[in-house]
Formats: C-alpha cells, sequence, structure tokens
C-alpha cells in the first residue's frame, strides 16, 4: 500500500500542470512528480469550517486503511495553511456517468451486458472489499465512478470516500427518538384514557436515527429513514446498474421529479424492468437488478452475494 504523508506541500517535489476537473469541493489538478517522473492528480480542498476539516479528515483516514484495485489511490496529503491537498490516482477516463450519456443519448446505442459485467463485477469488487472492513461509502453513483483511461476495457475507480464511514462509529453515534405511533395502534392508542399521565398503550414508539448522507437519487429506503447498514450500497449499486442497462433513472424523470418525489418513489414504487428499453437485456441480468434495488434491505443481495450471481456466469459464456 502506497503511504500517506502528513505535511506543507514542497513547492520543488510536485509539478502542477492544467486543471483536470473541477467540483463542488474544490479543484483536481495533473501534478508530475520532479524526481521520479509520475503522474498523479492533486486535488487540493480550501478549509471553509471546522465540520468540513473533519469530514475531510475522516475521508484521509479511510482512503489510507483501503488498498483495492478498484478504489482510488491516496499517495500523500499536504496541508498549507487552511487548504488541503490530495496527492491521488490520475484518472483521465471520465465519470462513468458521463459513458451513460454517450451511449444512450448521443450514439443512441445501449450498453452491451458484457461491457456492464465488466464494470459491475469492479464496483461490486470495491464494495465487498470496503463493507468486509466495516466501510460503508454512502454516496455511490455514476458520478462517483472514475475510468483510468478512455479505452472500453479501462478500470475503473470508485472515488469520493468523503461521506464514507465505518458501521461501528455510525452506530456509536446513532440517536433514539420518539415517533408518534402509526396506523390502526396509534390511532387506538390516542382514543385510550391516560391514568396518571401514563397512556395504556404509548403513542409514541422509540427508534435509532442514523446520519442520513449521499445523493438523494441514489438513496436506499432505509438511508432514507435513518437505520441503515452496508447494505445501503447495495441499493445504489443496483440504480447504477438499472441505468446502465437501459439508459433511464429507475425513481427520476427528469423535468418532472424532485428530491422529495425521486425519494418518495424510493420508499413505494418498485421499477419495472419492461419495456423497449429492456427488450433485449437478458432475464438474468434483469433478476440480479431487481434483487440489488429490492426495498428491504435483509432481502437484498451483499455484493459477495452479488458477485456470484448466475449473470456473470453466463456472460462469460456467451462471449
Amino acid at each position: 500500500m502506497y503511504p500517506a504523508h502528513h505535511g506543507i506541500c514542497e513547492g520543488n517535489k510536485d509539478k502542477f500542470s492544467g486543471k483536470l476537473r473541477e467540483r463542488s469541493f474544490g479543484k483536481v489538478q495533473l501534478v508530475t512528480n520532479k524526481k521520479t517522473g509520475a503522474r498523479r492528480a492533486c486535488k487540493s480542498i480550501g478549509i471553509q469550517s471546522p465540520d468540513q476539516w473533519e469530514l475531510i479528515k475522516a475521508e484521509i483516514e479511510l482512503l489510507k486503511a483501503l488498498n483495492h484495485p478498484n478504489i482510488m489511490k491516496l499517495y500523500e496529503t499536504y496541508q498549507d495553511g487552511y487548504t488541503i491537498y490530495l496527492i491521488i490516482e490520475l484518472c483521465h477516463g471520465g465519470p462513468l456517468f458521463d459513458r451513460i450519456v454517450q451511449h444512450y443519448e448521443k450514439l443512441r446505442s445501449p450498453i452491451t451486458e458484457e461491457q456492464v459485467s465488466h464494470w459491475m463485477r469492479q464496483i461490486l469488487s470495491a464494495c465487498a472489499y470496503c463493507h468486509e472492513r466495516g466501510v460503508v461509502h454512502r454516496d455511490l453513483k455514476p458520478e462517483n465512478i472514475l475510468f483510468v483511461d478512455s479505452s472500453p476495457d479501462s478500470p475503473i475507480k470508485v472515488i469520493d470516500f468523503g461521506l464514507s464511514d465505518t458501521m461501528q462509529r455510525l452506530r456509536e453515534t446513532a440517536k433514539e427518538v420518539k415517533e408518534k405511533r402509526g396506523g390502526v395502534g396509534g390511532a387506538v392508542a390516542r382514543l385510550l384514557p391516560s391514568f396518571n399521565g401514563r397512556h395504556i398503550i404509548p403513542w409514541y414508539v422509540r427508534r435509532v436515527r442514523m446520519q442520513r448522507a449521499g445523493t438523494p437519487h441514489y438513496m436506499a429506503p432505509e438511508m432514507i429513514r435513518g437505520d441503515y447498514d452496508e447494505r445501503c450500497d447495495l441499493f445504489a449499486v443496483g440504480i447504477i446498474m438499472y441505468q446502465l442497462l437501459s439508459g433511464i433513472h429507475p425513481f427520476y424523470v427528469p423535468g418532472l421529479d424532485n428530491e422529495e418525489t425521486v425519494k418518495s418513489k424510493i420508499l413505494t414504487v418498485d421499477p419495472p424492468t419492461t419495456g423497449e428499453e429492456w427488450q433485449c437485456v437478458t432475464s438474468q441480468a434483469k433478476d440480479l437488478v431487481r434483487k440489488l434495488i429490492v426495498k428491504n434491505p435483509k432481502k437484498r443481495l451483499s455484493a459477495a452475494q452479488a458477485l456470484e450471481h448466475p449473470w456473470f456466469q453466463y456472460v462469460r459464456v456467451r462471449i
């Protein structure tokens, strides 16, 4: 594993080149090590608040602990005043989102199942690795999956662990809240009299609520409710696979939906795997999608189970 060092950025160590991309957290530039000639990316982040600093520190600690071929490598970290510099693996093939757009909007051509399986295997492998170590990404989406280069067979890298955390820490920081009892039980509880200030049937139930995180369009139902585990990542992976196979987001219609309607659909709607977009998709692929976007996390496949799904073997045989 590459070591991650903390220190002041040495002006004569790396040569900064052009800007690779700019995102809400800051900018990413190409850097070349003057001694070795190694080309890396430098993600610079301006610290705006103590909370942001805590998030960045958590991301650095997680990346230092992870070493997987499909997870962005962190090589070094530097601090210069209120700016943090992360020297990371160089990926110039663009995000998965761009390839979805390229196929379905520009080329008007679906992505082959062979290609989808190649990408899905890598995404699931990264997830399985993280989950085995108790790490939950919490913000998996096509924009957070990068290609190393522009070739069709380019390896992919899962990036942006800024919202990631360990299940242990998430459970330790979870809060117990009181919620009104719903349904018939709640209605009966409110009708019954109370004695000495106590209700025969409590009006409220106590529930554990964990910190919500991520992009609403890729949130699992249990994430929206605030009680989740690592299986929330698999729901997001299921949405990504749905998009790869059909070119459509299962819960979002551009121009019609907003964050709230998307969350409502995620909680209540079972997206179809029928229609024109799905005519050429195999039943095995549809089966894996359905088993990833099932709303009950207890019925959802784990990353390791998904990697054993017959679809992967079927695609290999077909090739």
